[in-house]
This record gives C-alpha cells, sequence and structure tokens, in this order.
C-alpha cells in the first residue's frame, strides 16, 4: 500500500511537471505567433493637430465654390484695395495742388533783366537855380548881369560827381572861371561839367555810362559868391539847352 502511494505521488509530479512544460510551450508559441503577426502587420501612424489641420484645410481647398450671381461685385483683395487707394490718393493732390509754371526750353525762367538808366541825376541836391535861356541874371560874383547858361545842383565840396547820360569823353581841360570841366558827348547831345577837382576820374575818349564817376566837385570861381553847387551845361546841335528837358525824358 505504502509502494503503491509513492509510486502515485510520483507519478503526479511527473504529470504535473509535463503540464507545466506544455503550457510553457505554448504560452512561447503564442508569443512568437504574436511578434510574427506585429511584424508582418504595418503599424498605422498616429495623427497629429497638424495633421488634422492640414487634412482640414485640404477639404476646404477641394471644395467647389459656387459662381457668383451676376450684377454681384466680388470682393476686392487687400493689395487691390491698397493700390487703388493710394491712386485715388495721388489723382486728389494732383488737383488741390497748384500747377508750376511751364519752363522755358533752356531751363527754369528767369526774371528779365532791369534795364540800366537813361538819365541819372549827377548829385542828390536839388536844383538851386535854372537854366534862363534869353533872360538877364544878377551874377553876385561878377557883379553884373548875363545869362545862366546851365543848371545848378546843391553839393558839398569833395561830393562824387555822376556822368548824367552814357556817351564819349570828349574834353578834360581846366578853365580859370570855371576850373576842371569835363565834357561827355551821347546820341542826346554834349553834356558839360564844371568846377571839379583838378584829378576828374576819366580821360578823353574814354567810354562812360550813366551813373558812372567823372569827378569830384571843387570850388567854382565863377559863382563863388554862391553856396557850394555844380554847375552843368547842356548842348544839343551846337545850342545851350535847358538840361532838366534832357532830365526829364
Amino acid at each position: 500500500m505504502g509502494r503503491l502511494k509513492h509510486f502515485l505521488k510520483k507519478r503526479g509530479l511527473l504529470l504535473a511537471a509535463g503540464l507545466c512544460v506544455a503550457a510553457a510551450g505554448v504560452a512561447g508559441v503564442g508569443a512568437i505567433n504574436g511578434m510574427i503577426d506585429s511584424l508582418s502587420t504595418p503599424k498605422q501612424p498616429q495623427k497629429t493637430q497638424e495633421d488634422e489641420t492640414a487634412w482640414q484645410m485640404e477639404e476646404i481647398a477641394e471644395t467647389p465654390v459656387a459662381k457668383p450671381e451676376s450684377g454681384v461685385a466680388k470682393p476686392e483683395s487687400s493689395s487691390q484695395a491698397s493700390s487703388q487707394a493710394s491712386s485715388r490718393r495721388q489723382q486728389g493732390a494732383a488737383q488741390s495742388s497748384p500747377a508750376a509754371p511751364e519752363s522755358s526750353a533752356g531751363g527754369a525762367q528767369s526774371a528779365p533783366a532791369a534795364p540800366s538808366p537813361r538819365f541819372v541825376r549827377p548829385v542828390a541836391g536839388e536844383v538851386t537855380a535854372n537854366f534862363s535861356g534869353d533872360e538877364l541874371l544878377y551874377n553876385e560874383t561878377m557883379g553884373d548881369w548875363r545869362t545862366h547858361n546851365g543848371t545848378d545842383f546843391a553839393a558839398a565840396y569833395g561830393e562824387t560827381v555822376r556822368s548824367i547820360t552814357s556817351g564819349t569823353v570828349k574834353t578834360v581841360k581846366e578853365s580859370v572861371l570855371w576850373g576842371w570841366t569835363v565834357e561827355v558827348e551821347g546820341s542826346d547831345g554834349l553834356v558839360r561839367y564844371t568846377g571839379l577837382s583838378h584829378k576828374p576820374a576819366v580821360k578823353e575818349g574814354q567810354a562812360v555810362t550813366a551813373g558812372d564817376a567823372i569827378g569830384k566837385l571843387d570850388e567854382l570861381d565863377a559863382e563863388i559868391a554862391q553856396d557850394p553847387h555844380l554847375h552843368v551845361e547842356y548842348e544839343k546841335d551846337g545850342r545851350l539847352q535847358d538840361l532838366m528837358t534832357l532830365l526829364a525824358g
């Protein structure tokens, strides 16, 4: 009886061990099959948020757009709208800005040069004695009655005397009564300046323009009894005439 129990016990252990080995074999085969299946079956990639967004955009792009009805204006793009707005602003600025003066073919227009004066007063002082023509006037220096053949202008000794007209210096000479005398002949006649200093600023044959300095004022012995002044005579066609008619012209 004891030997039987011992045999059964030994057979039970062997059976249990066999069952364990069989279970392990089955489990190994299952694991191997699972590995083979996982290797042979392609793994599906997981979709990310970016993939989902890209897919939605593709769906939107592929969605057909209904054709707008006739007579309905298409909305302008932002670039077209900004371009048209800029064009309208430029047109408005051009209309509001004053038109620039047209320039000549040679460039910008320049103001015409002012013409040179034809006649200039010889000194700044006022007239103190007029041309008398045939009328006799009392000369205080000479103590007699005689004609006054020129026009006297108040001036100070040393004051610059200027040419009344443009022309050529005809004579530069000295006289006992009239001092240094300069004659300038031009298209309007001959003008004689008397009582100048001993060093006139011009010489015979020199061209002068109206306003040029011809000398400085000095004493005039023929009219020394009067206040300092410039005595100027005017001849035209060989005859003495009133200087003021020349200055008035």
